[in-house]
């Protein structure tokens, strides 16, 4: 049942990452080559698809940085060529899984097979563990998130108040949330690229609003 547990998280790790990469160039794709194109003049689309070009490097370079250093939070790296006080009373901890002392301040994480130094926590949509290492990449990453899931919230948005409802008061923004788009294309009320839409749309906004929260938090 535990071996069950690990290789569920193991996959959950991968379809996180898998997910991150998709939902990034997923929305960008369909902002440049279908919503903006079909909202605004060709000008205002180009000035658009740079400033996301600005946003997805940033997204990129900021993700393979917190991965590339996350191997850097094994606590041994930050131990060569210093002396250990093994034997003083809660200078360290034995970790059973790595064999060896630990400091306090260091976690295991076995998706990751380490221990992690001031380990945050492990983020499955970047597949590695948020430590000493790797936590301002992180951090960084996660604004830029922000950023990009609020641009794409807007451009996602002004399509669909053209396409799908321009009156949105007092209740008409309700045919824009995800669960309410859905409905009403199963009831065939709505296109299926439409509700598409609506459905990305409600997933940029929530991770807007909660990558602003987790920053604020932090």
């Amino acid at each position: 049942m535990r071996l069950k547990t690990w290789r569920a998280y193991e996959w959950a790790n991968i379809g996180g990452v898998v997910y991150t990469l998709l939902l990034i160039f997923g929305i960008y794709f369909l902002i440049l080559f279908y919503t903006c194109p079909a909202t605004y003049q060709p000008d205002y689309c180009t000035r658009a698809n740079c400033f996301a070009i600005v946003i997805i490097l940033e997204l990129l370079v900021n993700f393979l940085l917190f991965v590339i250093y996350s191997r850097r939070n094994d606590p041994q790296r930050w131990l060569q060529g210093v002396a250990v006080l093994t034997n003083v009373k809660g200078a360290g901890k034995y970790c059973l899984e790595c064999n060896r002392i630990a400091p306090l301040r260091s976690h295991h994480c076995r998706l990751c097979n380490m221990c992690v130094l001031r380990k945050d926590h492990h983020c499955f949509m970047t597949g590695a563990c948020v430590g000493i290492a790797n936590q301002r990449f992180f951090i960084v990453f996660v604004l830029w998130a922000s950023i990009g899931a609020a641009v794409g919230s807007f451009y996602l948005l002004m399509y669909l108040l053209r396409h799908v409802e321009s009156n949105i008061y007092p209740f008409g923004w309700l045919k824009l949330l995800a669960p309410v788009a859905v409905i009403r294309w199963i009831i065939s009320d709505e296109i299926f690229a439409n509700t598409v839409i609506c459905v990305l749309f409600s997933i940029c906004t929530a991770t807007s609003i909660v990558a602003l929260i987790f920053l604020v938090y932090r």
